[in-house]
């Protein structure tokens, strides 16, 4: 699957590091799975914007969009990408319209 050395170390020196760095470091270093969402576009008024980044770990924690409907459908993508693999686009239907997002995954050492 996608390694933490290659996309996520070098940017952990940067001291101001995004939130979704540091929680994907975190998962790794712990030895448990995560994806990584990325908002490629969204609806104006949505509920997030384009270049957002989400991050769940295996078990639907971790930083997560406020509107819980469209996290629930991002958790849903999420599961499905530990099991197959990064997924370069995928579709959320929102009440404001559709959400395109890529994903992901970081898998730990115990994962299946």
């Amino acid at each position: 699957m996608t390694s933490l050395p290659h996309l996520i170390a070098p940017l952990m020196a940067d001291p101001h590091a995004e939130p979704w760095v540091r929680f994907c470091a975190q998962c790794i270093d712990q030895d448990r799975s995560c994806v990584l969402v990325t908002v490629l576009e969204a609806p104006p008024e949505g509920p997030c914007e384009t270049g957002e980044h989400f991050v769940y770990d295996g078990d639907g924690h971790g930083l997560l969009p406020r509107d819980m409907r469209f996290s629930v459908a991002l958790h849903r993508l999420t599961r499905e990408a530990l099991v197959q693999g990064p997924v370069p686009e995928a579709v959320a239907a929102t009440p404001k319209g559709t959400v395109r997002v890529s994903l992901v995954p970081f898998l730990g050492l115990g994962a299946p």
